[in-house]
């Protein structure tokens, strides 16, 4: 059983096509996270839990939002989609979440496929996704840069606050932004794939009140400029410390508590 903070579109689309000739042994598990849940419920947490009843089991297990957990798991011919759900059902906290079992078909597979382009493809935030992003207990932070020790320095500086969202180039940004919604995004400008100044065009065009901070360590003033002008928040060169970007969250509307 493999566990993913992040989805790889088309590693899951191969993935996908792979077991298509064998459907009969696997299932599809869908978990939310209800709104009364307390609020150390966390969609990672759930897929710890997911993987710890199906750790020698063959399947992957996608973190796909804060609130959603979805698996695909092999559990052989013998076992039914009812009993799989009991068995999830008795391993989780009592009243915290929803849980779906079915047989893969190709109908589930259909389904699959087509909420994964809905992120891909969609255009404009929706008010449902405004209005969650306002109200959701813990707020979601997103680093975007290519170097895996900026990425670190984010995620261990404020993950006791936030829910921490993480993209290596400017294709994955656009896709993890558009699948979390997260409160404040810190962009690298220089990225492989999309430039962070493509990225911020396409996530200004889809959600208008996206609050983001640009990051480099090129400190060009023509290009900081024009960043500016694209409705950037405020720009951090490197190499940084924790206090900068805090202070970025501190001002963010839709983040409630900074601890500094």
């Amino acid at each position: 059983m493999e566990v993913f903070t992040k989805i790889d579109h088309q590693a899951l689309a191969d993935f996908i096509f792979s077991i298509k000739s064998e459907l009969d042994s696997w299932q599809l598990v869908e978990i939310k996270i209800l709104s009364s849940a307390p609020e150390n419920i966390s969609s990672r947490t759930i897929g710890g839990i997911l993987y710890g009843n199906f750790v020698e089991t063959e399947g992957k297990i996608y973190i796909c939002n804060p609130k959603e957990v979805l698996g695909i798991i092999k559990t052989g011919n013998n076992t039914t989609p009812e009993e799989t759900k009991e068995k999830i059902i008795l391993a989780l906290p009592p009243r915290t979440c929803e849980v779906q079992s079915e047989k893969i078909t190709k109908s589930a597979l259909t389904k699959i496929e087509l909420s994964l382009a809905e992120i891909i493809l969609k255009d404009k935030i929706s008010s449902e996704q405004i209005e969650e992003r306002k109200k959701r207990k813990k707020s979601v932070l997103m680093i975007a840069d290519d170097d895996f020790y900026v990425r670190t320095l984010v995620r261990k500086g404020f993950e006791n606050q936030f829910d921490i969202i993480e993209a290596e180039n400017g294709d994955e940004a656009l896709v993890q932004y558009k699948t979390y919604i997260p409160d404040l995004l810190f962009l690298d400008i220089h990225m492989p794939g999309k430039t962070g100044i493509e990225v911020l065009k396409d996530i200004y065009d889809f959600d208008s009140e996206a609050y983001i901070v640009m990051l480099s360590a090129d400190t060009l003033s023509d290009q900081i400029r024009s960043t500016y002008r694209k409705g950037v928040k405020g720009f951090v060169a490197k190499p940084f410390v924790k206090s900068k970007l805090a202070s970025f969250l501190e001002k963010c509307p839709t983040i409630k508590h900074v601890i500094l």
